[in-house]
Order: C-alpha cells, then structure tokens, then sequence
C-alpha cells in the first residue's frame, strides 16, 4: 500500500493535482499510523500542510481533512492544545466548504477530544450533531470510523440497549 499511495502521490505531484495529492498524504499518514509509525504521520501531514498553504488549497475539502488528519495525531501525541486548534479549523473548513464529510470527521474527532477532557455532555452533543448531518456521498473511512467511535462510547458509557442497535443497524452479530 505504502508503495502505492508514492506512485500516486509523484503522478499527482508531476501532473500538479494538488487536491488529489493532498488526499494520498492524508491516506500515507494513515498507513503510518496503522503500523505505529506516529512521527512518519506527522511528518507526512506537516509537509502536505506546506503543500496545502503554498497551493492555496487549505481552505478546500482536502484541506479541512488535512487539518483533521492532523488534529488526530496532534491528540495521539497528547499535545491537546494543537489538536483543538486543527480540529477548530478543520470544523471552520467543513462549515465553509459546506462539506458534509468535513464536518462529520471533524465532529468525530472533536467528540474524542471532549471525551478525554471529560465533556459527556458535550461528546453527546456533538454525536448528536453528527446525526443530523446528512451525507449525500459517503466517505468510507470517515464512516467507518464514526461508528467505531460511537460503538466505543457507548460500551464506556456502559449502554448495552444503544450498543446493541447500533451493532444490528450494521449487521454485526454482538460477541
């Protein structure tokens, strides 16, 4: 995969798609984070975020992802103040861009950044707001990763009615 995403990556650089090349950093940051690689991430991330600022594209649907993707290491590195400051403006991006993928990721995000500040209030909020956006086209990963989050809490909030129609809303048999 990581081989891949370069060759993606050098054709979209070599063919100036910026946008696109953004999206393979965004995937290559991912893949190092899979396989614990959390300082090749944020190297990833930063020079995408170069990228993004010299190409004017930060404020674009890849952007507002970028600066989540970032947050998201930022937070696993237990630096919460930088991660809030990426989350703040990957959300600020989505709401802008009016990209629905955007804000769920962001929202998502944000929801674990509240809950390890202890906001349940809030990350119910926020889970809340997620629901109410509605997604025309779906960004797998985002997904997927949204209802990994929400299984997770509602196990922590020891919510075994909720957990239970969430794993039959997928078709996943309960253990």
């Amino acid at each position: 995969a990581q081989h891949a995403y370069q060759e993606a990556l050098s054709l979209n650089q070599s063919a100036g798609n910026h946008a696109l090349s953004l999206l393979v950093h965004c995937y290559l940051a991912r893949l190092s984070v899979t396989v614990g690689r959390l300082q090749d991430a944020l190297r990833i991330l930063e020079a995408a975020r170069a990228q993004a600022e010299q190409h004017d594209r930060h404020l674009s649907f890849e952007g507002g992802l970028l600066a989540i993707e970032l947050s998201n290491i930022y937070y696993q590195h237990n630096e919460m103040d930088a991660a809030y400051t990426m989350l703040t403006s990957g959300i600020e991006i989505g709401k802008t861009m009016a990209s629905t993928g955007v804000l769920r990721a962001g929202y998502a995000a944000l929801a674990r950044w509240q809950q390890a500040r202890g906001q349940v209030k809030e990350v119910q909020s926020l889970l809340w707001q997620i629901d109410q956006i509605k997604q025309p086209a779906s960004v797998l990963w985002i997904e997927a990763e949204i209802q990994a989050y929400r299984l997770q809490w509602e196990i922590m909030q020891h919510n075994e009615t909720a957990m239970e129609h969430r794993l039959a809303e997928q078709e996943v048999e309960p253990p």
